[in-house]
């Protein structure tokens, strides 16, 4: 990941999920916030985003490295990015809660991380895989406002999330920038009842809210195994790492098909010891078209990977656990399609319809 042979990785952020085969996950855009941007010019520091990691570097040829290394321990920097999720259907197969208010953010750190037993990883998740124990509330009502150039009044108006302007800050030189609250953008995150966190709103994605902020800080505030440069302002490669789950829901196939409803003793199976569906049961589909329908005994993971091969059978024997099989393959579950339990809050089942 580094940009040539001049440049050494000060440290790197992983951003894990068991959902894909490979483990990574790399369907998220990462920025680095207005603030951070200038920290990393001023101090001769690099950023590059490549798939699931994204990582700071330093150039070693600098002159001044060693004492720019040292100035950014001694000034307490911290170094902050935005995450954007770029796939519509993460939460479908994230265990994650399911809906989030417009005040609340996914928040990690380096000076909350636990350090892995190994030494190896430090991970940023107060639990081993992210979870709503990590978001944070915002400082502001409804957390984001946009900004708008009001040339007439030579003013910057603040817009709440309905475009009213709620307030003005002068125009900053470049004609267009923070609201001025503080140097760093003004919208805090909340931790223990303290708002230490500076938030931003991104311009690169329009006005939407990141998914999660991550913030590094160069700080001898920061334990030595937590942080990149050490109290000699010697370097230690750090690696960050985000773990996230993927989703268990139970999964209901609809038999649409004419032909396959008239077949007697029609059941789902695996071969084997395994997940065991419930039905046929005849439901209505759109209230007209006609199906049958069967639901596993329990919640299935949600994977890339075809995890299950599950045949649908006719004249099955519940007794001898096997019958004829008249699909040998039936489709895994997208995960598009979620929908909630009813009556069974915090549960999800998911539709594979059988034509």
């Amino acid at each position: 990941m580094a940009l040539d042979f001049n440049y050494k990785t000060l440290f790197r952020v992983s951003l894990q999920h068991n959902y894909y085969s490979s483990g990574a996950l790399s369907r998220v855009g990462v920025v680095p916030s207005p603030g951070t941007e200038q920290v990393l010019k001023n101090y001769g520091l690099a950023w590059k985003h490549v798939k699931d990691q994204f990582a700071v570097l330093y150039d070693t040829e600098d002159y001044h490295s060693q004492d720019k290394l040292a100035a950014l321990l001694a000034d307490d920097v911290k170094l902050q990015f935005w995450i954007y999720l770029e796939d519509a259907a993460f939460l479908n197969y994230t265990e994650l809660p399911y809906s989030q208010k417009d005040d609340r953010i996914y928040y990690f750190s380096n000076a909350l991380a636990v350090s892995k037993p190994d030494g190896d990883q430090v991970s940023l998740s107060k639990d081993k895989f992210v979870s709503g124990s990590d978001i944070a509330a915002l400082y502001q009502g409804n957390a984001i406002f946009l900004l708008r150039e009001n040339k007439k009044d030579n003013k910057t108006d603040i817009l709440d999330i309905f475009n009213k302007p709620t307030g003005a800050v002068d125009v900053k030189p470049d004609g267009f920038g923070v609201t001025g609250f503080d140097e760093d953008g003004g919208y805090y995150v909340w931790n223990d009842g303290k708002a230490e966190y500076p938030f931003f709103v991104d311009r690169h994605f329009g006005w939407q809210k990141p998914f999660a902020v991550i913030e590094i800080f160069l700080s001898k505030t920061v334990k030595p195994s937590n942080r990149p440069i050490q109290d000699d302002f010697t370097t230690k490669l750090v690696n960050y790492v985000l773990n996230f789950n993927r989703r268990s829901v139970f999964w209901k196939y609809y038999i649409m098909s004419g032909h396959l409803r008239e077949l007697e003793g029609l059941a789902i199976a695996n071969g084997k010891s395994g997940p065991v569906f419930i039905g046929p049961e005849k439901e209505q589909v759109l209230g007209k078209h006609e199906s049958e329908t069967f639901i596993s005994d329990r919640a299935l993971d949600f994977t890339e990977s075809r995890t299950y091969k599950f045949q649908l059978h006719k004249n099955f024997d519940k007794q001898k656990g096997n019958g004829k099989p008249v699909i040998k393959s039936l489709p895994n579950p997208a995960p598009e399609q979620l929908k909630p339990m009813d009556g069974k809050p915090g549960q999800y089942y998911t539709e594979i319809f059988i034509y």
